[in-house]
């Protein structure tokens, strides 16, 4: 017998002893009935707080399923061929994987008509979601909000984070950061040549809609509300949007650097994937850095462009690589993430050893 309790987190508003009642059953009957018991929820932080971290529960959970977004090519398939691929990336750079928000695009309009409709009209189904997303997750929202907000640019170390929001760095700050991560709103990072239990971790928003949100609709959400404007998307964003599609790229290949690893035909060595800064030197960072099992480090350089890239990109890579920490005995390999790939001169030069393009990251 298969018991399913789905978004267990509402059922047990109002019941605290719910966990606790799970537990009897489980002890005194379903366990002796070989019953398979699943619970199901929405919402991250009452699901690992209560759940995986219930003493009730402990020792009694035999697996753990994090239902994640879906991959790029997985995605593709909401737009069933009748939008470019070009396009298809932009939706995903707001919205991410998530099918709720994918399922909303309607594919009679181009993507800047989307948006104008799902985030920039005065009822709009998007302008409401970041309330959603915190009033349903925590409990203390403003702090949590306070904590995201820092988050939306640079990456930041727990010692920042700690002095921008005003937090002590304890153990609160640190619970709270790890809530934010097992929700996947917040990523961190650590760079190849730190340990994974290194204190010199860089944390930074994750989620991709959040990010557009503090980008474009947070600080025009009052002329939201007003409505009677049309083509808002486009008046607010017309000197910036490439700039940030650009970052939002970036962030992009970092989130899917499993997904891009498999592309280039190394996922099976991957070790660690993260930027690769260093201490000392805020201003220095390769975008995408890979650490691998068969002694190779691959340095990847991610750029959003409409053109080809040329040669011109040689040096200004080159600077970068001649700056990594190569471990001894370590090949080091490089890689050009892009939308249309190299021009003839850069693809002759044999300069990069791999490519990766939009063709290859949504796939057919």
């Amino acid at each position: 017998m298969i018991l399913f309790l789905d978004e267990v987190q509402w059922i047990a508003v109002r019941r605290s002893k719910l966990i606790s009642t799970i537990k009897y059953f489980w002890d005194n009957y379903w366990k002796k009935m070989n019953v398979m018991l699943i619970l199901c929820g929405s919402i991250a932080s009452f699901m690992v707080k209560r759940i995986i971290h219930s003493k009730a529960l402990y020792g009694r959970i035999t697996l753990e399923i994090l239902l994640k977004g879906l991959l790029p090519h997985e995605a593709a398939k909401f737009f069933r061929n009748q939008r470019s691929k070009e396009e298809i990336l932009k939706y995903l750079l707001v919205f991410g994987g998530v099918p709720r928000y994918l399922e909303e695009i309607n594919l009679n309009r181009s993507f800047n008509q989307n948006i104008n409709v799902l985030c920039f009209s005065k009822n709009s189904l998007m302008l409401s979601e970041m309330d959603k997303i915190f009033y349903s997750q925590f409990k203390e929202v403003e702090a949590y909000r306070k904590i995201v907000s820092v988050l939306k640019g640079t990456l930041l170390t727990f010692k920042e984070i700690s002095e921008k929001t005003g937090k002590p760095s304890g153990g609160t700050l640190k619970n709270a950061l790890e809530l934010l991560i097992n929700a996947e709103l917040v990523d961190f990072y650590i760079s190849m040549d730190k340990g994974w239990n290194s204190k010199f971790k860089k944390y930074r928003l994750g989620d991709e809609f959040l990010v557009f949100y503090f980008k474009y609709i947070e600080p025009n959400i009052r002329l939201i509300k007003a409505g009677g404007q049309t083509r808002l998307f486009e008046k607010v964003s017309l000197e910036s949007l490439e700039v940030w599609l650009g970052f939002a790229f970036e962030r992009f290949c970092l989130k899917h650097s499993g997904y891009l690893a498999e592309i280039m035909g190394f996922k099976d060595e991957m070790l660690l994937a993260s930027p690769y800064f260093k201490r000392g030197e805020p201003g220095f960072q390769v975008d995408l850095v890979y650490k691998r099992t068969d002694k190779v480090i691959a340095a990847c350089e991610i750029k959003y462009s409409n053109e080809r890239i040329s040669k011109k990109i040689i040096p200004e890579m080159e600077k970068k690589c001649t700056s990594l920490e190569i471990p001894r005995g370590y090949t080091l390999e490089r890689a050009l993430i892009s939308l249309y790939g190299p021009d003839e001169a850069l693809k002759n030069s044999g300069y990069f050893n791999h490519y990766v393009t939009v063709e290859d990251i949504i796939g057919e």
